[in-house]
């Protein structure tokens, strides 16, 4: 996945955001507030964190040779071996179109009037979501330095094994977008319209998208499941978090158990 469109992105919601008071959106009306003693070092340090998170992931040092002829899928654990068979590019190209196209998906949340009154704080929030989606998996990139399941693939031109890409495989940022991005939109849009029938939907089909990234992942060869299963769980972290510590003083939790379909939706609203 390329870094400059999710700069691109971010300097959109700052830009949009603006220099105004973070104080101005504090309503008891709405669910989510934002304050300067908060919020001003959040970006900052989000900020300064991606950077750095960018410069580590950037230092790695791509396989040697030796190194590659090495590796053998056997001392894979069998739980990730079977990653090890797959290999597709057109899977891999894909995976980049879905993942961004999920992570852009909650700024379609401005469509709904409440949620456009309070844009500060919403692009506010999603900032942050994004920032720390993007930084988190560097950061796990740059430490732990794992081959990607295609370096173990004989049939894999050794080229491609030997680029920095190859080499940073735990853990899945694609998958931490997604799960990011569909619950912070699911959680946010739940929490400005309590009680709406729409919100298992919302939570089913964001969530929905984001695990067929993570299969898309596996399938193109670039992670292992347990690459994707620490992405979605970062993610999802990550995508409720941010919105929790923003909710206002007068706001509370709630989950509530819809019937969607066939079956039973639990979603989360603050």
């Amino acid at each position: 996945m390329k870094k400059y469109p999710l700069f691109l992105l971010l300097t959109f919601s700052l830009g949009a955001y603006g220099g105004d008071s973070l104080g101005l959106n504090a309503l008891h009306s709405i669910p989510f507030v934002l304050t300067g003693q908060k919020d001003l070092p959040i970006l900052c340090a989000g900020i300064a964190f991606a950077g750095a998170a960018f410069a580590v992931e950037n230092s790695i040092e791509p396989l040697t040779e030796d190194e590659v002829n090495g590796l053998s899928r056997n001392s894979v654990n069998r739980f990730d071996r079977n990653a090890t068979y797959h290999y597709s590019k057109s899977i891999d190209n894909f995976s980049d179109i879905a993942a961004y196209c999920i992570l852009a998906t909650p700024l379609s949340l401005l469509t709904d009037r409440k949620i456009r009154e309070t844009a500060k704080t919403f692009l506010v929030m999603y900032t942050e979501t994004v920032m720390l989606a993007y930084a988190l998996p560097s950061i796990g990139k740059g430490f732990f330095k794992r081959p990607r399941p295609y370096v173990y693939n004989p049939a894999i031109p050794l080229d491609k094994k030997l680029s920095r890409d190859a080499r940073v495989s735990f853990f899945s940022r694609h998958t931490t977008f997604a799960f990011a991005s569909a619950c912070f939109m699911s959680t946010v849009y739940g929490s400005y319209n309590r009680g709406s029938k729409l919100t298992p939907l919302v939570w089913a089909g964001g969530l929905g998208a984001a695990s067929a990234v993570g299969s898309f992942r596996f399938a193109a060869g670039a992670h292992f499941p347990t690459d994707i299963l620490t992405g979605a769980l970062a993610g999802t972290l990550i995508g409720c978090g941010v919105p929790y510590l923003h909710k206002s003083t007068n706001a509370s939790a709630r989950l509530s158990l819809t019937s969607f379909g066939n079956g039973l939706c639990l979603s989360l609203e603050w």
